[in-house]
């Protein structure tokens, strides 16, 4: 993983490749960009997950910004799909906002303010 940095914000994140799959856990205490596929157990402060990037299994941070193939269990405080995200299984999320376009096949429980 490289850092880098995250124009819109200005802080360093982690990055996963496009051309990196990562089987397992992974664990990051800051942000994490994905650009290729992470395949378990993912926890991290905030996830940007790339239109060309992928989580399957189960993920959990505080932030999520997914513009890609999200498949299992996502937990967030916050969550923003794009418009070319897709997900698919359960959606647990405090706040969760689905940009136009954005295609989901998922469980979506209500968790009270």
């Amino acid at each position: 993983m490289n850092g880098v940095d995250t124009a819109e914000q200005g802080r360093e994140a982690s990055f996963i490749g496009e051309k990196m799959e990562i089987r397992g856990e992974v664990l990051c205490r800051g942000e994490l960009v994905i650009a290729g596929r992470v395949e378990g157990r993912l926890r991290a402060k905030r996830v940007h997950l790339l239109a060309s990037g992928q989580i399957h299994g189960k993920m959990a941070c505080q932030s999520l910004l997914c513009s890609g193939r999200l498949e299992g269990l996502a937990l967030a405080g916050k969550g923003t799909f794009s418009a070319t995200a897709e997900q698919y299984g359960k959606i647990q999320m405090k706040a969760l906002e689905l940009e136009q376009g954005a295609r989901y096949d998922c469980l979506i429980p209500y968790i009270p303010s």
